[in-house]
């Protein structure tokens, strides 16, 4: 077990300064860590300590994460992050949602899609979820996340191509907890299988269904040899009547 100092965070509100208002001098690394991260009250303050510090966008987003609980309950004393996929605990779900804000704040979030879009970057397009990953130090799940809404949400999938069936999931995020916990069904066959990849997007508009409810969305897909990157936005309820 070992320590090293995260010093430079994607924004200035991550910065070593806002961990250490915490309490929280240092992040451990600690490989035998049996949960993805842990936050434990010490005599002085918090302890974070994460399985791995290698992957930056992860742990990123896994100290956020760990802070945003000792937002939610400064009497903590110990908690611990199982895993990256999504949650239905409304305290993760919570956490994820403040962590998002803490590295992607709104004024950020602004400027930096009001200048890619004067760079020709399309809203909602896989391009423009991969930039502000990029240039924020994210993942492109966590700018999903911020860009979509409880009612409207943003949702990143990645498929890998399965022949003449279809697409098969392999991630997909930005999924609010009341669409999660009743479950997205998003039938991947809608999106042709047998295209050139091309480093153009390509647009559809699809239908999703989330529990009982019906849905027609817009998505963006991005095709990279027999994978593909999508967004899904814009959705619009087309169960009900009047």
């Amino acid at each position: 077990r070992h320590t090293r100092y995260w010093r430079d965070w994607s924004s200035d509100v991550c910065s070593s300064d806002l961990r250490k208002a915490f309490g929280i001098q240092s992040i451990i690394e600690d490989p035998k860590l049996s949960a993805e991260a842990q936050t434990q009250r010490t005599t002085s303050g918090f302890e974070i300590t994460l399985r791995t510090l290698d992957i930056r966008t992860r742990s990123n987003f896994t100290i956020a994460h760990e802070l945003a609980h000792i937002l939610i309950d400064p009497q903590l004393t110990l908690t611990h992050r199982k895993g990256s996929a999504p949650s239905a605990d409304s305290v993760e779900v919570v956490a994820d949602e403040i962590a998002s804000r803490l590295l992607i704040p709104d004024v950020w979030l602004s400027d930096a899609r009001r200048t890619l879009a004067l760079q020709g970057f399309e809203p909602y397009s896989v391009k423009e979820i991969s930039e502000l990953a990029k240039i924020a130090n994210v993942s492109r799940d966590v700018i999903a996340m911020r860009l979509g809404t409880e009612e409207n949400p943003t949702m990143f999938i990645r498929a890998a191509a399965t022949g003449r069936a279809g697409w098969k999931v392999r991630r997909r995020s930005g999924i609010p907890r009341g669409w999660f916990v009743k479950g997205v069904s998003f039938d991947l066959s809608q999106i042709p299988v047998n295209v050139r990849a091309s480093s153009s997007e390509r647009s559809y508009r699809v239908k999703v269904k989330v529990g009982t409810a019906r849905y027609r969305c817009s998505v963006s897909v991005l095709f990279d040899e027999r994978e593909i990157s999508a967004v899904l936005h814009s959705f619009e309820r087309t169960d009900r009547s009047g």
